[in-house]
């Protein structure tokens, strides 16, 4: 089964690097929503099926997608950003700086465990993302899914199912896999 990923578009927070995780539901600035809309065009337009995460960036950005398509918008837990924990609204500056070690490089390498700040390790993550590809291929094998989720989700997926050419994982940017 092939499913399309796509992040979501841009925030205020994106935009000044700080971590949002779970815990920070911002909205689509307005660059972000320029890029949605501007996001069908790399859509297949025979889509059947949008899942996103519930968190505003991700639904709002998986509405601009539904509306031009048609097709409605199913929402899942699953989907959610990894949680930072107490580290969310912070940049990786403030965060390295705070905790005398590079957690950025280790949350890079998807070798991340916020537990420590209040927040999920990466095997929490990958589980919440294997239960959910459990989930589409029952429910949804033979549609044609696209899925709007987060920069930590889409890291998971190349990690697990690596492809051999894709977008780096920007604001609006599409990868597909075969899962």
């Amino acid at each position: 089964m092939e499913v399309i990923f796509v992040r979501h578009g841009e925030t205020q927070h994106n935009k000044h690097h700080q971590l949002m995780g779970q815990r920070i539901d911002d909205v689509l600035d307005e660059e972000g929503l320029h890029q949605a809309a501007d996001l069908i065009a790399k859509i297949p337009k025979d889509s059947e099926v949008i899942l996103s995460s519930p968190l505003k960036r991700a639904l709002q950005t998986a509405q601009i997608i539904s509306k031009r398509l048609n097709v409605p918008v199913q929402v899942s837990d699953l989907l959610k950003e990894r949680d930072f924990g107490n580290l969310s609204g912070k940049t990786w500056t403030q965060i390295n700086h705070e905790t005398g070690s590079d957690l950025h490089a280790v949350d890079e390498h998807l070798k991340y465990d916020y537990r420590k700040f209040g927040g999920e390790s990466v095997e929490q993550v990958k589980g919440r993302l294997t239960k959910f590809l459990d989930w589409i291929k029952q429910e949804h094998g033979k549609e044609k899914v696209i899925v709007v989720t987060h920069y930590g989700i889409i890291l998971l997926m190349d990690q697990m199912y690596p492809q051999k050419e894709h977008e780096a994982a920007g604001n609006v940017s599409v990868h597909k896999y075969k899962v």
